[in-house]
Formats: C-alpha cells, sequence, structure tokens
C-alpha cells in the first residue's frame, strides 16, 4: 500500500537509526550535581549507607560461618519454594 498523502511521514519517525542519542560515561555522570547517585551519596542511601555496609559484612560474617560447618560430599536436603518438595542431595561446592 502507497500512501499518496503529503502528511504521511511515518519512516521518519520509526528508524531509530535516524535518532540522535544521547550518551554519558560513568565518570562524566558522577561529577553531576543533581543525578541519582549524587542524591545517594549525599544523603546515605544504598550502597552509600553505612548501616547498608555493615549489614553486609554481617552477612558474609554469617555465611563464612555456616559454610564451615559444610562439607564437599555431605548430605543435604534442599526445598524449592515454588514447589515446596524437599529433595535430598549431596554437596559438591562450599562457596558463594
Amino acid at each position: 500500500v502507497t500512501s499518496i498523502s503529503r502528511t504521511y511521514t511515518a519512516p521518519q519517525f520509526t528508524d531509530v537509526s535516524l535518532v540522535e542519542k544521547f550518551e554519558l560515561s560513568e565518570q562524566q555522570y558522577e561529577v553531576l550535581p543533581d543525578s541519582v547517585l549524587a542524591f545517594k551519596k549525599r544523603n546515605k542511601v544504598g550502597r552509600f549507607s553505612d548501616e547498608s555496609k555493615a549489614a553486609a559484612a554481617v552477612a558474609d560474617n554469617k555465611f563464612e560461618q555456616e559454610a564451615a560447618t559444610i562439607s564437599v560430599g555431605a548430605r543435604c536436603q534442599v526445598v524449592i519454594s515454588d514447589q515446596g518438595i524437599p529433595k535430598l542431595g549431596t554437596v559438591r561446592y562450599v562457596g558463594k
């Protein structure tokens, strides 16, 4: 189908290769004062939070303590949350 209408200009709006994209490097983004990253740093939110770092350290310590009690070749029981059916297995790897 060919349109004879002069107002029909669909290809120029659907071809994304014709659109100039705005790109910003990570270094340029980190310098911006009004970015989400700057807000998080200023307010110590997310990964910049002191509590977040402390909680991550506690979780890592707990993981290491639990992993120390598990040995390769030991039997284990795994429950998949979707199915709720326990399955027996053998430990093949201990770590993250």
